[in-house]
């Protein structure tokens, strides 16, 4: 009998740490998970009808930021062109379905229809630098405490014991600063009759 044929491979970078186990001479038996459910899907599907063996665990710095939603706009323009030694950062769904050109891999950016909603690759990893287009992230809060504590248990520090700040709401606070300075400063009775003259 052949022998089976059957490639492990671990690799371990500052930001990831992968694990990859595959029989090609296998049944389709699978334990996949990257942190992206499509990729998942996609793999699980690979290896199901080709039957293969796969067994392929991620873990990355940002893993606990899988599955938060954030709400945010993209202001760029011409394109972003790599090198080839970045990574995507993240699928995107766009629930509008509104779509931009331009990508970090320098083609056209990856679309894929996920229900009523359109999926897209979005930003750059390079080692240790993160880059999107994607402006408002650090808006929600649950984005904010992931980021901050995967970056404390890295370093080592425990992320139960950082002051946390809601950011949405000290942006409010500092609308309400700026308001009481003009109010202030203005002659607001004049501005309200101008407003109300229309000229």
């Amino acid at each position: 009998m052949a022998e089976k044929r059957i490639s492990q491979v671990q690799r371990k970078t500052n930001e990831t740490d992968i694990a990859l186990s595959l029989n090609l001479d296998g049944n389709g038996k699978q334990n996949i998970s990257t942190g992206i459910g499509f990729f998942d899907h996609m793999l699980s599907g690979f290896t199901r009808h080709g039957f293969f063996d796969l067994d392929l665990q991620v873990k990355g710095d940002l893993a606990g930021l899988s599955g938060i939603a954030f709400s945010g706009y993209e202001i760029h323009m011409g394109q972003s062109v790599s090198d080839g030694n970045l990574s995507m950062l993240t699928k995107i769904s766009d629930h509008v379905g509104h779509t931009s050109e331009g990508s970090a891999d320098g083609g056209a950016k990856t679309l894929l229809q996920s229900g009523s909603a359109m999926e897209k690759c979005e930003g750059a990893i390079g080692e240790n630098v993160y880059g999107s287009y994607v402006h408002g992230i650090f808006d929600a809060q649950e984005v904010v405490n992931a980021i901050v504590k995967a970056l404390a248990e890295k370093k080592g520090i425990d992320p139960a014991g950082l002051a946390q700040m809601d950011y949405a709401a000290y942006k409010e606070t500092q609308y309400d600063k700026m308001a009481d300075i003009l109010r202030k400063h203005l002659d607001m009775e004049q501005i309200y009759r101008i407003l109300d003259a229309g000229v």
